[in-house]
């Protein structure tokens, strides 16, 4: 992803949870231009799709069907959450170009994760390195 891929993401992100947060708790039941949709049923589904999006590129996936997904008390805070995972892997990965990996280079090939993995055994594994290994 090039750098103004990025820019232009961070940018879709941030001004999709200025909306989020921009809407009231009287403004939760109305209509939207979706006919099948609430303004709370628009929050639920961009919620949801960026929690999903966030848990696959973490290999963390959710079991939860974002199209079914309920946002808890805060659901700005859970999508800006998600969209800082999001914007934070592509920035990541956009800066670790493909010519920087393999044998005799910097990095390694990115290293398999499981679900339960932490952030940071995830993070090593991006930079190449077996997140398990031991002395």
């Amino acid at each position: 992803m090039a750098s103004n891929d990025v820019a232009l993401l961070e940018d879709s992100l941030s001004k999709t949870g200025a909306i989020i947060s921009g809407v009231t708790a009287e403004q939760l039941q109305l209509q939207t231009p979706c006919s099948e949709f609430s303004a709370e049923d628009i929050i639920n589904h961009l919620v949801g799709w960026s929690n999903g999006f966030a848990g696959r590129l973490t290999s963390n996936p959710s079991e939860v069907d974002p199209n079914a997904y309920k946002a808890g008390a805060d659901p700005t805070a859970e999508f800006d959450s998600a969209a800082a995972t999001i914007v934070g892997l592509a920035v990541g990965k956009s800066m670790l170009k493909p010519e920087y990996r393999g044998p005799d280079k910097f990095f390694a090939e990115e290293f398999p994760v499981s679900t339960t993995d932490t952030s940071v055994e995830h993070l090593v594994a991006f930079l190449g390195r077996d997140p398990h290994w031991k002395a």
